[in-house]
């Protein structure tokens, strides 16, 4: 994977949800990521059509102490929730940032099923606006 751009997120609050987020054609971006301070649940959802794992979801744990890194294919929707305050998580991305290419689903979209660790303690307001995957284009689910 080709490393065009290092991003660093930042969260102060347990329990905070970030994503889900991924990119479209023609900047759709593959991500490695590691979190490098605290503890995160990351939940990766295939929007690969072609896929044999489309709309299928994985979980891991990432943290400073176990170090592991968590490669997220294009097309590949990435969320997490912290399971720690202050937590810091580093992302070596395949493009460059383009805000037209940005897409996301709602972190409780219901055809997911998230079964996220803690209580949402937060979130963004834009993260709130994603949609679900059955209506794609509407503000919610």
């Amino acid at each position: 994977m080709p490393v065009v751009q290092v991003n660093i997120s930042y969260t102060k609050k347990r329990g905070t949800i970030r994503g889900f987020h991924y990119t479209v054609p023609p900047a759709a971006e593959a991500k490695l990521a590691r979190c490098v301070r605290g503890e995160i649940y990351n939940v990766m959802v295939d929007l690969r059509r072609d896929s044999p794992t489309f709309l299928r979801q994985c979980a891991v744990q990432l943290n400073a102490e176990n170090r592991k890194a968590l490669f997220i294919p294009q097309m590949v929707a990435n969320g997490f929730q912290t399971l720690t305050d202050d937590v810091e998580v580093h992302y070596l991305m395949s493009e460059f940032y383009l805000p037209e290419v940005q897409r996301g689903l709602r972190y409780n979209d219901p055809a997911l099923n998230i079964d996220w660790p803690l209580p949402v303690s937060e979130i963004s307001e834009r993260d709130l606006q994603l949609p679900c995957l059955v209506d794609q284009g509407k503000k919610s689910c």
